[in-house]
């Protein structure tokens, strides 16, 4: 039996277990002895039950997952952590007779896994000790470990020997989140959110955004990136052109130090733009160019879009520099379709044409043979099509509905005026929409 994030609804905000222990998000498990696989993903956790793991005469036992970000923590010495905490408690306390494999997502890059360690506590305390053993290496992005009793477990880098610092600049990965929300004709309201690279995280900046403007926001790509060697803050450098003006609002600056102790924290680390446009003969869409200073750059470019449709091609600035031995991450902003507006483009593709571009977006079939049957009008199809495949995969990329296209044979000028309209070109630099 498999659990997944659609199987339980998670509590976002619940009180807390302990005063000492933000929970975040809470699941109960009922295990048996079968074979079990509960993944919870968008929270970094996956955890294996093998079958006949449960002590002699128990048929089953109620499995509590608490997930929590940020406590009264008593860290080993010399050590920062790279994880969410998970919390687990069972009835009836006792032993399992088979190992559970669990795994829990990390931060660390790739050059640091030797230095990792998994640390538990018991469920009540918040005093971690490490662990013997555990696998970094096995599970790209997890430290896997087995386990005979479940308590309360994360993940830390340790320190390395003779450093002054608690880690290398480069040993921890980090993303920026970018939020932004509408507040009057081309005017919008810009958040980055810099924080560690945890899926837990990120699920609280989402929660955090969508509690403060009500769901009224809009949600920029995630850009992986380094601090750079020696450096203790990134900057976003506040910058302005092509008839937008841009202004801030909260210091640009954000610590290193600040980042890292987000488990002593419960604000996350922010920094917020004002951006708009006066000039009516400016171009309608948004495009800017924002530096993150102090970032070693992992990405070209990160692109942020506005809600407003680009009837015509944007154009990058001529005076904006590109290297790709740059240290610092880019950022663009310029305006995607709405989905109306690509639907529309789209809307002359046959039945057959839609179901081929569907295949390649990996949109069920069962769903489309739904679609066919609701409507015969090929606008509402494709405009149907390209719902499920945003719920599917929000975050995915608008460049992928065009270059599927690819496949759909003699659409070769409907390809071109789709990439001239909403994808962006420069020299070594191509700008592709969510």
């Amino acid at each position: 039996m498999e659990v997944t994030d659609e199987d339980v609804i998670a509590k976002k905000v619940v009180e807390d277990i302990q005063p000492t222990f933000e929970v975040i998000a809470e699941k109960t498990v009922i295990v048996t002895n079968e074979e079990q696989h509960v993944i919870w993903e968008g929270y970094g956790l996956r955890l294996y039950i093998p079958p006949d793991s449960l002590p002699e005469g128990c048929s089953h036992l109620e499995l509590s997952v608490n997930v929590g970000l940020s406590g009264e923590f008593q860290l080993p010495e010399n050590a920062v952590i790279v994880s969410a905490v998970y919390s687990f408690s069972h009835h009836p306390i006792e032993s399992l007779r088979q190992p559970v494999t669990l795994e829990m997502e990390h931060c660390a890059a790739a050059s640091a896994l030797d230095n990792l360690s998994v640390v538990r506590a018991n469920t009540n305390s918040n005093s971690f000790s490490y662990v013997p053993g555990g696998d970094f290496t096995s599970v790209k992005g997890y430290a896997v470990i087995k386990l005979h009793s479940f308590s309360r477990f994360a993940t830390f880098l340790k320190k390395h020997f003779r450093s002054l610092l608690p880690h290398s600049s480069n040993e921890i990965e980090y993303s920026a989140n970018i939020y932004y929300t509408k507040m009057l004709y081309c005017h919008f309201n810009f958040e980055f959110f810099i924080i560690q690279n945890l899926s837990a995280l990120a699920k609280r900046v989402e929660d955090q955004i969508s509690k403060r403007v009500k769901g009224n926001y809009e949600r920029g790509p995630i850009s992986n990136f380094k601090f750079q060697e020696d450096e203790v803050s990134v900057e976003i450098q506040e910058s302005c052109g092509n008839g937008w003006n841009m202004k801030e609002l909260t210091p640009l600056e954000v610590f290193k130090r600040d980042v890292d102790r987000f488990s002593a924290r419960k604000e996350l680390c922010t920094c917020q733009v004002k951006v708009w446009c006066e000039n009516e003969e400016a171009p309608k869409h948004l495009l800017q160019r924002v530096l993150i200073k102090g970032a070693k750059k992992q990405c070209d470019f990160l692109t942020v879009t506005s809600p407003t449709t680009c009837l015509t091609k944007p154009a990058l600035p001529s005076n904006t520099p590109f290297s790709p031995r740059s240290v610092d991450t880019t950022v663009f902003f310029y305006v995607k379709p709405k989905l109306a507006d690509l639907s529309n483009e789209l809307g002359d593709l046959t039945w057959s044409e839609i179901k081929s571009l569907a295949v390649q977006l990996d949109i069920d079939y069962n769903e489309l043979l739904k679609i066919q049957e609701q409507t015969d009008q090929a606008t509402d199809r494709m405009h149907q099509a390209l719902n499920i495949w945003l719920k599917k995969d929000p975050n995915a990329s608008w460049e992928k509905v065009i270059y599927a296209l690819d496949r759909v044979k003699g659409k070769d000028v409907l390809i071109q005026t789709l990439k001239e309209k909403y994808l962006p070109q420069s020299p070594g630099l191509q700008a592709g929409g969510q």
